[in-house]
């Protein structure tokens, strides 16, 4: 990555390559010895896509080192019904390794209002699983609003536009024919950063009342 280029789409790193590193594998080794007390040796590990892959490889790894094996797994949801804020969620992929009596993990990228994830949750609820517990590498604790608590927690966040780790920043790049298309990038960066507000605003992603907030939470973590 060039200068210019971080300095147009890359506000900062909140939190560096290092960092995340460290806190992924106290997560892990917490996570292992607490299934591993229970007598739990394997649980179905479901990440939720495309955002939590980077996260889920890195976990993976590390719970099978500190003894716990792992199914691995996937589900996804998304929005539809357009005119409603958001949508609606609905899981758009229904199938999974997860059955009746198993232990299963949810793996999330990040959680801010937690809704999604709630949902998901009380989806997998209806296969009658032992037990289902949840894990995000990033929570925003200033915009949750479910009821249900993320048992696994990495690291919090201010409310900023993050980037890196898996979570992605839309970007119109020209292809071969000359076409300009969005494209999702900076999902393989290394550590977890704030997208630039003034790249978000020129590209029409927010409009200016959400660039000067997410302006003074950069100022406020500088």
């Amino acid at each position: 990555m060039n200068k210019s280029e971080y300095q147009e789409k890359i506000s900062g790193v909140l939190i560096s390559a290092e960092e995340l590193q460290i806190g992924i594998v106290d997560a892990a080794r917490t996570i292992a010895q607490q299934y591993l007390d229970q007598g739990i040796d394997r649980v179905v590990a479901m990440y939720v896509l495309k955002g939590a892959r980077e996260f889920y490889s890195d976990m993976d790894q590390y719970l099978f080192e500190f003894g716990l094996r792992t199914i691995e797994d996937t589900t996804a949801v998304s929005r539809y019904q357009k005119g409603l804020q958001g949508g609606l969620p609905r899981i758009s992929v229904p199938e999974t390794e997860a059955q009746r009596g198993d232990h299963i993990l949810v793996i999330e990228d990040i959680v801010d209002e937690g809704l999604t994830l709630q949902y998901i949750v009380e989806h997998l609820n209806l296969i009658n699983p032992a037990s289902i517990k949840t894990c995000s590498l990033l929570m925003k604790p200033s915009k949750y609003k479910a009821k249900m608590k993320i048992d696994f927690p990495v690291f919090n966040v201010d409310d900023h536009w993050i980037i890196g780790k898996g979570m992605d920043l839309t970007s119109k790049e020209r292809n071969q024919s000359g076409e300009e298309k969005e494209r999702s990038i900076y999902r393989d960066l290394p550590f977890v950063g704030a997208a630039n507000p003034d790249f978000l605003l020129g590209s029409g992603q927010i409009d200016e009342k959400k660039a000067e907030y997410l302006q003074s939470l950069i100022a406020y973590t500088h």
